[in-house]
């Protein structure tokens, strides 16, 4: 997990405190979050929290859900949006402009809540929210 906490810690500037008030668990290639209270039932439980993030070769991709569990405290790469620019992403647009982090995932927030996770390329952060999480198409 330390690998875990030192790429939030300097992607997203999160403090590798993190494991004082959640508690991490890696299954594989998956890194999962819970509460401490959570991580005590006992019993068949068919996923022991949220999905944070997954190991891809050579460092860690962070979830849509992971950001929503600590994206509120990231301080880097992190695009905070107006209204109109938080539905466009909502809806599956990617978004344009001159950003100031180096190539790789964004956590975007809309009120300093976090939406969804963002791969910026150059000047363009990709949308990378699922589907399920898009808002629906508007009817004309």
């Amino acid at each position: 997990m330390r690998e875990l906490l030192k790429f939030l810690s300097r992607r997203f500037g999160i403090p590798e405190t993190l494991r004082e008030s959640l508690v991490l668990t890696r299954r594989g290639k998956e890194a999962w979050v819970s509460t401490p209270e959570a991580s005590e039932i006992n019993g068949p439980i068919l996923r022991g929290g949220i999905r944070l993030a997954r190991a891809t070769p050579g460092d860690w991709k962070l979830t849509a859900e992971g950001a929503m569990v600590i994206g509120k405290t990231a301080t880097r790469c992190v695009l905070d949006l107006e209204e109109h620019e938080a539905i466009s992403f909502m809806s599956g647009q990617n978004l344009s402009g001159d950003f100031p982090w180096p190539d790789g995932q964004v956590i975007v927030r809309w009120k300093g809540f976090p939406v969804g996770v963002g791969l910026l390329r150059g000047h363009i952060v990709k949308n990378q929210l699922r589907l399920s999480r898009r808002l629906p198409p508007r009817k004309r």
